[in-house]
């Protein structure tokens, strides 16, 4: 497939346990130093009513927005199938 590759984190709550917002976004991509990622938050806890809130998983979308791969609770998995996309 080859192409570009571009990375989001999504940030579902800020340390108080609310939700975040832009401030909390810059302070993450500061604190880990991710220059090339985007950080960006849920405003209006749209993840958690579709069942993702307050969850670690992993998405992979290749070329419009196709869901390629989803794990949740794992780190594991997901560096493979990005490789083998980009290639």
């Amino acid at each position: 497939m080859g192409g570009d590759f571009e990375g989001f984190l999504i940030v579902e709550d800020n340390r108080q346990f609310r939700r975040p917002d832009e401030r909390d976004c810059r302070a993450v991509q500061q604190t880990y130093g991710l220059t090339n990622l985007k950080v960006l938050y849920d405003p209006n806890g749209t993840l958690e009513s579709l069942g993702l809130g307050a969850r670690h998983t992993h998405f992979v979308l290749r070329e419009g927005s196709v869901v390629e791969f989803r794990q949740a609770n794992r780190d594991d998995g997901f560096a493979p199938v990005i490789e083998q996309l980009i290639r």
